[in-house]
C-alpha cells in the first residue's frame, strides 16, 4: 500500500483518531520505532520531525496525483473516477489543514524549505512542478501565513519560476493564476517597479495564448506603466527586453481582438483601440529591437513571430488606406480623365486589393472594394467570386431575406475576419447595409453575364433588406423582373 494511499483510508474514518492511527502506519512501514510517535517532538538524531514530514509529503503527494480532474472525460465511468479523485483530494486537503493549523511553524518550514524552495538539499523529485504548484494552493489557501519582506520576496521569485516552468509546459491557466496570486499577495514594497512589470508582462503572455485579449491588453499596459516609473532602472538592457515584450503583446492582442469581434475598433476598460493601435505598438518595439544584438534575437524569437503577424496585418491595413484612397478619388474625379489612364489606375487599385487578400484572405471589405473594381474592368466572374465570398464571411443566408434562394452558404464557421464586420444580431442595421451593397454588386455582375434569373434573386432580397427605401436599387429589380418574365 502506498502511503498517500494510507493517509487517504486514515482521513476518511474519524479524524479524532487520527493521529493513533498515524502512529500505526509510521510503525507499519518502518519509519519510525515502536515507541510512542509524538508529532511535535523531532526524531531522536535529527533536527526535524521526520514523522511530520513524511506526512506532509503523503497528503501532498495524493494531492497531487489526484489534481488533473480535466483529464477525464464526462461518461458513467469516468464520473465515478473523478468523484473519486476529488474525495481523495479533500482527503489530502484535510490532513494538510489539520497539520498546517496544529504545528504551523514546522509544517511551513517543511513545506516551503524542502518542497518550494528546494533549499534542504532534499531529493531531487520534490523540485518537481506538481509539488510545488500544492504549495501554491496551500499559500493561496492560506493554510501557510508568510512573514516578512524577506520570506515574501523568496517565495514570490519560487512562484515566479513555477509559472514560467508551467508557461512551457503550455498550462497557462496555472501560470496565469500563479502569477496572479505572487502580484496581488506576495509583491512586497520592496520590489522594483521592473520587476512588477515583468509579471505583468508573463501573465500578458498567458493570457494572449488563452485568448483572453482584453486581460492581456490591461496588463500589458499596467507593465508599461511600471516601466515609465522606473526610469532610472540599473538594468537598461532587461528594462528595455521587458518593454518590447508589453508593445508586441499588447499589439497581438489588440489585433487579435480585432479579428475575432465584429467591430472596427475595441474598447477594453473604457479606452477604445484599433489597427493604429496596433501599429503605434508594433513601431515601438520594432525600435527597440533594431539595438539589439543577433543573440538577444534569436532568444526573442518566439516574441518576433508574433511581432510579424502585426506586421502583417499593419501593411494590409497600411496599403488598403492607400488603394481606398486613389478608388475614391478616381471616383469623384471619373469626369475629364483619358479612359486608358482610368483604366490604368483602375488595374493598379485591383493589384493592391489582391495583394493584401494574398496576406490576409478574409479581409471582407478589402473583398467588397476589389469586386467593385473587377466590376468596372468589366471582369464579372471576378466580382462574382469576391462578393460571393464576402457574404459567407458574413455569414448571409439564404433565409435571412425572403427572396429567391442564392447559394451563399459555408459548412465551416470558424474562420477569423480580418477588420470589421458589422455582428448580425448585435448590429443589425449596419450588418443589413453591408449585405444590401454586396449583393446589388453581385445582381449588376450577373445582369452583365446575362445570367437574370439570379440578378432578380440578389436584387429581390437586397431590395427586402433594404431600410433606406432605395430608389434606383428598387427601380433596378423592376427592370430586371420585366427581362425574367419576357424570357430575354
Amino acid at each position: 500500500m502506498s502511503l498517500g494511499n494510507a493517509v487517504r483510508i486514515i482521513l476518511s474514518k474519524n479524524i479524532k483518531h487520527c493521529a493513533d492511527e498515524l502512529r500505526l502506519l509510521l510503525r507499519c512501514i518502518g519509519e519510525v520505532d515502536s515507541g510512542d510517535c509524538d508529532l511535535n517532538k523531532p526524531i531522536e538524531g535529527s533536527s526535524a520531525n521526520k514523522a511530520l514530514h513524511f506526512t506532509l509529503l503523503a497528503a501532498v503527494e495524493q494531492w497531487k496525483s489526484n489534481l488533473c480532474l480535466s483529464a477525464l472525460g464526462s461518461g458513467a465511468t469516468n464520473l465515478v473516477k473523478k468523484r473519486k479523485r476529488q474525495k481523495n483530494v479533500k482527503y489530502a486537503k484535510g490532513i494538510l489543514h489539520l497539520l498546517c493549523n496544529k504545528y504551523s511553524v514546522a509544517s511551513k518550514a517543511y513545506l516551503l524549505r524542502n518542497i518550494l524552495l528546494g533549499t534542504a538539499g532534499i531529493e531531487s523529485q520534490l523540485t518537481d512542478t506538481g509539488y510545488k504548484y500544492i504549495v501554491f494552493l496551500l499559500l493561496r489557501s492560506r493554510f501557510i501565513h508568510l512573514e516578512g519582506n524577506n520570506e515574501l520576496d523568496a517565495v514570490a521569485a519560487a512562484m515566479k519560476s513555477l509559472a514560467e516552468a508551467y508557461f512551457r509546459k503550455c498550462y497557462y491557466v496555472e501560470a496565469a493564476d500563479v502569477l496572479g496570486f505572487t502580484m496581488e499577495e506576495l509583491i512586497s514594497k520592496s520590489q522594483s517597479h521592473e520587476h512588477c512589470a515583468l509579471l505583468f508582462s508573463n501573465r500578458a503572455a498567458c493570457y494572449l495564448q488563452l485568448k483572453h485579449f482584453d486581460r492581456c491588453i490591461l496588463d500589458c499596459t499596467a507593465g508599461l506603466l511600471e516601466l515609465d516609473k522606473s526610469i532610472d532602472s540599473q538594468d537598461l538592457h532587461s528594462h528595455k527586453i521587458t518593454r518590447v515584450k508589453l508593445y508586441v503583446r499588447r499589439s497581438a492582442a489588440i489585433i487579435d481582438l480585432l479579428l475575432s469581434g465584429n467591430e472596427s475598433k475595441i474598447i477594453v476598460s473604457q479606452k477604445h483601440y484599433t489597427v493604429k493601435d496596433a501599429i503605434g505598438d508594433h513601431d515601438a518595439a520594432l525600435t527597440s529591437l533594431n539595438s539589439f544584438d543577433d543573440d538577444v534575437l534569436r532568444s526573442l524569437l518566439p516574441m518576433l513571430l508574433d511581432l510579424n503577424k502585426v506586421n502583417t496585418l499593419c501593411k494590409s491595413f497600411s496599403l488598403k488606406l492607400k488603394a481606398d484612397r486613389l478608388f475614391r478619388n478616381l471616383s469623384n474625379e471619373s469626369v475629364g480623365i483619358d479612359k486608358y489612364d482610368m483604366n490604368d489606375k483602375i488595374i493598379k487599385v485591383h493589384e493592391m486589393y489582391s495583394s493584401i487578400l494574398r496576406d490576409t484572405p478574409t479581409y471582407i471589405s478589402v473583398l467588397n472594394n476589389r469586386a467593385s473594381a473587377s466590376l468596372v474592368l468589366g471582369m464579372f466572374e471576378d466580382t462574382l467570386q469576391d462578393t460571393t465570398r464576402a457574404l459567407q464571411l458574413l455569414k448571409y443566408e439564404d433565409n435571412d431575406s425572403p427572396g429567391v434562394a442564392v447559394e451563399t452558404k459555408i459548412k465551416s464557421r470558424k474562420e477569423i475576419i480580418v477588420g470589421p464586420c458589422p455582428s448580425k444580431t448585435s448590429d443589425e442595421p449596419m450588418y443589413k447595409s453591408w449585405v444590401v451593397k454586396i449583393l446589388a454588386k453581385r445582381g449588376a455582375a450577373y445582369v452583365q453575364l446575362g445570367e437574370y434569373q439570379q440578378a432578380f434573386n440578389d436584387l429581390s432580397n437586397a431590395v427586402a433588406l433594404d431600410d433606406t427605401g432605395d430608389v434606383k436599387l428598387k427601380h433596378d429589380m423592376e427592370r430586371i423582373a420585366e427581362k425574367v418574365q419576357s424570357g430575354i
